[in-house]
Parts: structure tokens; sequence; C-alpha cells
């Protein structure tokens, strides 16, 4: 079961990665949104109590971006909620996509633990900051790559990296983080 469900979370963070490769005209504009009618906050502390969702979701998202943490570092996380594998992914972005690293850990976050920097440091410093974090793999967000469509995947301990597609982003990372996981919870 818990396979399944990262499966499931994986193919949905790797949508809206390819998604963000994808230039503003091509992702149609429109905004309209969903239908169905979604449950109120509940628990609300600091914010009015009828405050909409609509209107809370921006402001708690603008937080876990600002602070580059994941919801459930302020959250209690759901039960039965996959755990983040330990050791995540670390971006390093260069000039032309600093713009991109948010939006990319965001949809990321919803399978891995995933860190990038919010200083604009160059490459070296990142790399640094990387093997600082603990993270066991870096996703380097080359400025040509990204044209391509493709990031490259570095594993800190071994050194190994590869080239990927964007849309083969997660099956890589799965494989990089998950290997031996996987294998044991497929049983």
């Amino acid at each position: 079961m818990a396979v399944r469900t990262h499966s499931l979370v994986a193919a949905a963070a790797a949508v809206a990665i390819v998604a963000l490769a994808q230039p503003a005209s091509a992702q149609g504009g429109g905004g309209g949104g969903g239908g169905g009618q979604q449950q109120p906050p509940q628990n609300l502390q600091y914010f009015p109590k009828d405050t909409r969702r609509a209107d809370l979701l921006p402001i708690m998202r603008g937080f876990t971006i600002s602070l580059g943490v994941r919801c459930e570092y302020c959250h209690a996380m759901r039960e039965g909620a996959p755990e983040p594998p330990p050791g995540g992914v670390y971006i390093v972005a260069m000039e032309g996509t600093r713009l991109v690293a948010p939006m990319l850990a965001r949809a990321l976050r919803q399978v891995y633990t995933v860190d990038y920097d919010l200083e604009a440091r160059g490459m070296n410093a990142q790399m640094k900051a990387a093997d600082k974090s603990g993270a066991r793999a870096v996703m380097l967000l080359g400025d040509e790559e990204w044209e391509r469509g493709e990031v490259v995947l570095k594993e800190l301990k071994t050194g190994a990296q590869q080239t990927v597609r964007l849309e083969g982003i997660v099956a890589a990372l799965d494989q990089m983080l998950l290997g031996e996981a996987e294998g044991a919870e497929a049983e």
C-alpha cells in the first residue's frame, strides 16, 4: 500500500514538474478553479474564523516557500501519510533557473525532502550547502539543460551523475533515493 501511495504522489509531482518546463504561453491562461465544495479551514489560531480556504492557501504556501520548509514543519502529518525518505534532494540553480527552483522544490516536496538555496549564491557555495544539509542527491538546474528540458542528478555519496529529462525526474530520484527501500516494501 505504501508503494502504491508513493507512486500516485510521484505521478502528481511528475506532472507538476513537466508543467513547470512549459512556457507560460503554452500553459493556457484562465484560472477558473475546479468546482465542488471545499471544507472550510479548521482550527484557525491566528486568522479570523471566517477566513476562506481560497484566501488562506496562498498565505500558507508563501510561508512554506519563504521558510523553505514543508507544511509538516508546522502542522502535524495526517495519519497514514508516507514519510519522506531520509536525506533528500538539494536543488542547485544557476542564474537563469533561480526562479523555477522554488516551484520545482514545491512539486518535489510532494514526494521527497527538498532544500534549495535562498541566497542566490554561486554553484560551489550551493554544492557545499547541499553537502552540509545531509541531502543524498543534488539536482543541478543548468541554464542549457533546462532549455533542453533536462536536469543533472548527482548522488553525493558516490559522485555518480546522470542527465535526466524532466518527465523522468521522479523515476530517477526514486531509483537513486529509494532503490533498496522500494524492493523491501514490495514484498
